[in-house]
């Protein structure tokens, strides 16, 4: 997988364990606190003005375009409550882009139309100090619910104590 385009989403700010993961996939974008966010403003622009582009001016504008070019998406997220940190899910807000706002039926479920073609992996790792099992039923849910609305594989989820410990578990 590594000569694969990777798109990584972590709330780790730590320059040792990202150079660890980019060494891991060399082809990956890599998306940490490093480049601050601006908080979704929930204008929908990247929806009806500007489709598939945030019109916000940082380094997260494009996360359709990199959410697109992407044949892996990993996560890695502090468990808050079996949810993600508030820097994880601010990217996950801003990445509504990769989909357009209207929806169809699917299965049992309903979600957004694909804004572009790829299909690609889902892969989230949740760290922190005695997760509850409650905890992991929730992130499960929550990602599975991800995955329908991103249109792509069935998440892999997994969990460990300390994000150190995260890079172990990645595919």
């Amino acid at each position: 997988m590594s000569a694969e385009k990777v798109l990584i989403i972590s709330d780790v700010n730590d320059a040792n364990f990202n150079q660890l993961i980019k060494e891991k996939y060399p082809e990956s974008v890599i998306l940490s606190p490093e480049n601050p966010i601006k908080p979704c403003v929930g204008c929908l622009s990247c929806w009806l003005r500007t489709p598939g582009k945030c019109v916000l001016n940082d380094s997260y504008s494009r996360m359709g375009n990199y959410m697109s070019e992407s044949c892996t998406i990993i996560y890695i997220s502090r468990c808050f409550f079996g949810g993600f940190s508030p820097f994880v899910k601010n990217v996950i807000d801003r990445s509504i882009a990769y989909v357009q706002p209207f929806f169809s039926k699917k299965g049992k479920s309903s979600g957004h139309l694909k804004r572009y073609k790829n299909r690609f992996d889902y892969f989230a790792v949740f760290y922190g100090e005695n997760i509850s099992e409650e905890e992991k039923k929730t992130a499960l849910s929550l990602c599975r619910g991800n995955a329908l609305l991103w249109n792509c594989n069935k998440p892999e989820v997994r969990f460990c104590e300390n994000y150190t410990d995260a890079e172990e578990l990645l595919p």
